[in-house]
């Protein structure tokens, strides 16, 4: 089942900021939501 993401307002606004800077950010982050919409979680398990 796909998941919708909805960035909050303050990350859209920031991130606004960071992409003057990085601009190949926009793109990292476009495949960061498309992982994370079809269900693949990101980053590592931690356990303890």
């Amino acid at each position: 089942m796909p998941n919708t993401i909805i960035p909050a307002n303050r990350f859209k606004r920031e991130l606004k900021n960071y992409l003057k800077k990085f601009p190949a950010l926009e793109e990292d982050i476009n495949d960061l939501i498309e992982n994370l919409e079809k269900g693949h979680l990101v980053g590592e398990d931690i356990t303890g």
